[in-house]
């Protein structure tokens, strides 16, 4: 798997929307939800939810077996084009996982 690392100062925000427009698929550890703390983080998590152009996978501290997936849309074009990337990225699995749409 291919992936980047990006660290810089200033808000990830922006930054992880600008890079999730290219992007197949964004994981957010279970480990960044704790780490950065406060009424902060979790408005990073909820924006980089809402805003981001393509799925977001938010990751267990230890395994991951999906039993199940939830996709949040809203009308946006933002949530339009992250639940056809994930239909694409996942469309075998589609058959499996039972997919609620929100």
């Amino acid at each position: 798997m291919r992936f980047s690392v990006h660290f810089r100062k200033g808000e990830p925000l922006d930054e992880i929307v600008r890079e999730s427009r290219t992007a197949d698929l964004l994981l957010m550890g279970y480990h960044h939800y704790h780490t950065l703390g406060g009424e902060n983080n979790t408005t990073l998590v909820k924006d980089t939810l809402k805003k981001s152009f393509c799925p977001v996978l938010l990751m267990p501290e230890t395994g991951y077996n999906p039993d199940r997936v939830f996709l949040c849309y809203d009308g946006s074009d933002s949530s339009h084009k992250t639940i056809d990337r994930f239909y694409h990225l996942f469309k075998p699995h589609c058959r499996i996982w039972p997919v609620h749409l929100v």
